[in-house]
């Protein structure tokens, strides 16, 4: 059966395990994405809520009643393979359907430094994806899938995503990650299927993926946080002068302000 059609992103939920022993490991890539979304829409308070650490950001958003609208960051704490307890939880509290929920995780059947849009499917043997589907009684919520590629050699694939990485290791996953939180930022904007067809399409072609910063799309697609609106880097504003399905002005690079609004 088809997929439900993604509606707007109200909630991204990065899935990965708590504590210091597995902060630096492949199966961590969605809190890895999740800590760079956030750092890069000015996030400094996270508060603990429904067994996940949550931070609230407003967005400005024209379409939307009262002209804002929430984006619920999220991060379990239950461990990978029940996320779906506090992602559903969270889903209720919030009046969040599956079709508005994006779920970054760690992927084995894509190369690894790869990055994958996707619209519902099934948990493709992912414990964490297969929690949120038993728990939502849906497999319509949207994902960001950050390639890890297949273990080495005969090493076995708890190993391999649970193995702490070394120093290179580590920092090219940390650039693969902050590309998921590119994707992700582009899903918030401009909608899943754009964001699938863009990153994946750009992934296709070149074997690389053109994704604007989160926080730079947000300025040149016509969108702020909270009152104030978030200043473009020079750089960037010349770099892309013109993008398609902006739903306001980008002509001029707005003053710098506040990030975001929390709550």
């Amino acid at each position: 059966m088809a997929a439900a059609q993604p509606l707007k992103i109200r909630m991204v939920a990065g899935l990965g395990n708590p504590g210091e022993e597995y902060a630096e490991t492949r199966h961590n890539a969605g809190f890895k994405a999740i800590d760079e979304l956030a750092r890069q829409a000015g996030v400094t308070y996270w508060k603990n809520q429904a067994g996940a650490e949550v931070a609230l950001i407003n967005i400005n958003d024209p379409e939307e009643e009262g002209g804002k609208r929430q984006i619920v960051l999220v991060k379990p704490q239950s461990y990978m393979n029940t996320s779906g307890g506090p992602i559903s939880k969270l889903c209720r509290e919030y009046k969040i359907k599956a079709e508005e929920l994006l779920v970054i995780h760690d992927e084995l059947d894509i190369p690894a430094g790869d990055v994958r849009v996707k619209v519902g499917g099934g948990h493709a043997g992912h414990n964490g994806l297969r929690s949120i589907i038993d728990k939502m009684g849906s497999r319509d919520f949207s994902r960001i899938r950050t390639g890890l590629g297949n273990p080495p050699g005969k090493m076995a694939v708890a190993d391999y995503v649970l193995k702490q990485l070394r120093a290179r290791e580590a920092e090219d996953f940390q650039d693969t990650c902050a590309r998921a939180a590119d994707a992700a930022g582009l899903a918030i904007v401009h909608g899943v299927v754009y964001a699938r067809d863009h990153v994946n399409g750009a992934a296709s072609a070149n074997g690389t993926h053109s994704i604007l910063s989160f926080r730079d799309r947000f300025i040149l697609a016509g969108f702020t946080c909270g009152n104030a609106p978030v200043a473009a880097s020079q750089s960037t504003a010349r770099r892309h002068t013109c993008i398609t399905l902006q739903r306001g002005p980008a002509s001029s690079q707005p003053e710098a302000g506040p990030h975001c609004r929390f709550t």
